[in-house]
């Protein structure tokens, strides 16, 4: 997922608008980046068992319940 997608897919789980803006690139950041869990799922066996969102859902229903 992009950050963008990342950022709308929290926004319509949680129905909060999170205020962003498109800037420049900065010295060292990385063009693209991606992650393969092939080797955990042929090692392990393990794959996702959730959604992006289903998971965006569980995480900020545990943080809401967590006093800082």
């Amino acid at each position: 997922y992009s950050v963008l997608e990342m950022i709308q897919a929290f926004e319509k789980v949680v129905n909060i608008k999170i205020p962003y803006q498109f800037c420049d690139r900065t010295s060292g950041d990385f063009i693209e980046a991606y992650a393969d869990y092939s080797l955990v799922k042929n090692k392990l066996n393990w794959e996702p068992k959730t959604t992006l969102k289903e998971s965006i859902y569980t995480a900020y229903s545990f943080h809401k319940q967590i006093s800082y």
